[in-house]
């Protein structure tokens, strides 16, 4: 006497083999939506420098005015107060507004950081650079980049 059973759905092996494919897709997803999101985090610094240089050339009166509370060289920009308080409004994607201010030797993700073009302290509306840090390779290299009052384009490197 034979037994009839009858089908009523998925056997717990289809089951699993379907959930470890949609788990294998989902982290291939994940794994190629990381390089998304460094570039997007290279993009905003780039447009934020580039707000940046803009909010000091609305802020020069044609004199070389001191840009309140950025008075040492390579000194993070959200400390910039008076004149420069627009400044404050900014920080890198990645460290917010922790981690250590850009400089010409930086090799890593770091604040964004204001000096004067040279790289020396006190910084004027006349004479200023910011520099922060591409992650990724782009239109700029891997490494420090700036905006200056010489120029007002993001190029490579801080001085």
């Amino acid at each position: 006497m034979k037994t009839h059973y009858e089908a009523r759905g998925f056997t717990l092996i289809e089951l699993l083999v379907v959930i470890a494919i949609i788990g294998i897709l989902a982290s291939v997803v994940l794994v190629s939506l990381n390089g998304a999101r460094t570039k997007a985090r290279d993009v905003k610094r780039v447009a934020e420098l580039n707000q940046m240089a803009r909010a000091i050339t609305l802020a020069d009166t044609g004199f070389a005015v001191a840009l309140g509370g950025c008075v040492a060289a390579d000194d993070n920009v959200y400390q910039c107060t008076g004149n420069a308080s627009a400044l404050a409004a900014f920080a890198d994607p990645s460290v917010g507004s922790a981690g250590t201010a850009c400089s010409s030797g930086s090799l890593d993700v770091c604040q964004y950081s204001i000096s004067q073009a040279d790289g020396g302290a006190a910084a004027t509306t006349q004479d200023w650079q910011i520099c922060s840090y591409v992650e990724l390779d782009g239109t700029l290299p891997q490494g420090p980049i700036s905006v200056s009052s010489d120029n007002l384009t993001p190029h490579v490197g801080c001085n």
